[in-house]
């Protein structure tokens, strides 16, 4: 039954509408009968079709007041998570600010002081990361092949602890000719959105760690991005 209200729900307000509409007719019809002191003639003479049309307004008087409030409600809501939203930006901008004068005054940081003004993530441990070629961030299942992308000249950055990003593809059988990727490793391709969205991503995974590679989509591929491994990167593997 519930089911049903729901699917024909457009359809039943329209049918409460009209009832409702034709009910406030024949009241306001008797109220004129009854401000000449002329008696209605049948059938609007009878009781019963006055107390069912009275009935039936105030059903569909508490369906507008409802669905009334409900927008209110709505709308508050929408208003307080807009304001909400917009206090948080507010607060953001000022960290960001204050954090980028901060760097601005440091000539190591100096130059990553523009970056975190326009909103980007650089705390110090990824400054650290960045202006650091030997180390790394994951753990040591994943280690050998963020220090073969480092040192094959492919950009990382430090995301968050144990997580790193990585602007390059990934070939999955010349990884799995290079290194020694089997579980807890892996690669996967997955859609971060919900179903039919376009949010994809590609990563690198230890699942005994947590320790995560991102590294690009085959649909964000560009005619210049890398491909990780290549010839380079699987020589430097075979060194160590």
């Amino acid at each position: 039954m519930r089911l049903f209200i729901l699917r024909n729900l457009p359809r039943i307000k329209l049918l409460t509408v009209m009832a409702a509409t034709g009910a406030g007719m024949y009241i306001m019809l008797r109220i004129v009968f009854a401000a000449h002191d002329t008696p209605p003639p049948p059938p609007l003479d009878q009781t019963a079709p006055l107390v069912l049309a009275i009935l039936v307004c105030a059903v569909g008087l508490g369906i507008g007041v409802a669905a009334n409030l409900k927008s209110i409600r709505k709308k508050s809501s929408t208003a307080a998570a807009r304001k909400r939203a917009q206090v948080a930006r507010a607060a953001r901008i000022e960290q960001c600010n204050r954090l980028a004068d901060i760097y601005a005054a440091d000539p190591v940081r100096a130059k990553y002081a523009p970056l975190v003004r326009r909103g980007e993530d650089w705390s110090d441990a990824n400054i650290a990361y960045q202006e650091t070629p030997g180390i790394t961030e994951t753990c040591p299942h994943l280690q050998m092949i963020e220090l073969a992308m480092r040192d094959g000249g492919i950009a990382l950055r430090r995301f968050r602890e144990g997580q790193v990003s990585a602007q390059c593809l990934i070939d999955p059988a010349a990884l799995r000719r290079a290194f020694p990727v089997a579980p807890p490793i892996r690669y996967a391709e997955e859609n971060f959105g919900r179903p039919g969205d376009d949010d994809l991503a590609a990563f690198l995974r230890c699942d005994e760690h947590g320790s995560v590679i991102y590294v690009l989509h085959r649909s964000d591929a560009k005619p210049d991005t890398l491909v990780f491994p290549s010839p380079e990167t699987y020589s430097y593997y075979l060194q160590k």
